[in-house]
């Protein structure tokens, strides 16, 4: 198979330039300001110190990515370099660093693709090419979250300002105006695996012609003690899980079967303690799995 390189030129660019406030976490407002601004492809700099911080690297035999760090201290921030890329409509940063970390042992340092930190200061530049966009998808085989295309995106010309042409006054009718609707926070490194993974699962599916699982028809009930679910399935990214206060909500990571971080119907990433609920398998949808879940009293 030939190798290539893909690349295009950007002859079109602009700067975000801001701090991030004592105890922000870092890429989640990093990836709001990228999401609120279209941004679709942006090279990344920042610099800062920190108070908690979450490293991964890839794992190249197990096909995943492991965390190396995790933790809270004094991290200075020696380098990060990142890109800002698209994985289907969602917006997704992927950021390299390396922190000075002062322990006990003195200063030493640790590296890996950044997760989670938050801030003690921070500032950012964002340079931007908008013309433009950087496509990700999954690679199956490695595991990796790779670029897969660089696409060339037209600018939009400003349209030339009308000729004012005097006219008689006229009362302002009233005007109706309504709360912005709020954005999508955008996908983590980690969310946009899970969804990359769950959507080139289902797409193997239809290509090597096997049915699609039907909706779920099994009828959920709490009301006796046993736990017929025992030997079923368990939560997975990218499992459908129907909350009776939060709705219906994306399964992105399991931790231990401890904490479960789902998406919220409204694009919210939030963490949630798995022994306070009742959670019962009702079947299957579209080739993912669907709980019900129940608050104990």
């Amino acid at each position: 198979m030939r190798k290539y390189v893909i690349f295009r030129v950007s002859t079109s660019t602009q700067k975000l330039v801001g701090r991030v406030d004592e105890g922000e976490e870092l890429v989640t407002e990093l990836t709001r300001i990228c999401r609120s601004n279209g941004v679709h492809a942006a090279e990344l700099r920042a610099v800062g110190q920190f108070s908690e911080i979450e490293l991964a690297v890839f794992d190249a035999q197990r096909g995943e990515y492991v965390k190396v760090v995790d933790g809270k201290g004094y991290f200075e921030l020696v380098s990060l370099n990142g890109n800002v890329s698209t994985l289907g409509d969602e917006v997704v940063l992927r950021l390299d660093a390396v922190f000075n970390a002062l322990g006990p042992a003195g200063p030493q340092l640790v590296a890996g693709q950044l997760r989670r930190a938050k801030a003690l200061s921070a500032e950012f530049v964002v340079e931007v090419f908008s013309d433009l966009r950087l496509r990700r998808r999954l690679d199956a085989s490695s595991g990796r979250l790779e670029l897969e295309a660089v696409e060339q995106v037209e600018r939009k010309q400003a349209a030339a300002p009308a000729e004012e042409v005097p006219a008689a006054p006229e009362e302002a009718a009233p005007v109706e105006t309504s709360a912005p609707v709020p954005q999508a926070p955008g996908l983590s490194w980690t969310d946009a695996i899970a969804e990359a993974d769950s959507a080139e699962s289902r797409r193997e599916a239809a290509r090597k012609g096997r049915p699609m699982p039907k909706k779920p028809t099994k009828t959920v009930s709490f009301d006796d003690d046993e736990d017929d679910d025992l030997e079923g399935p368990w939560l997975k990214p990218g499992d459908i899980l129907n909350h009776p206060k939060l709705g219906r909500c994306r399964v992105m990571k399991v931790e231990d079967e401890d904490y479960c971080h789902i998406r919220l119907p409204r694009g919210k990433i939030r963490k949630m303690m798995l022994e306070v609920l009742d959670i019962r398998f009702a079947g299957e949808e579209d080739g993912r799995n669907v709980f019900e879940a129940r608050v104990r009293k």
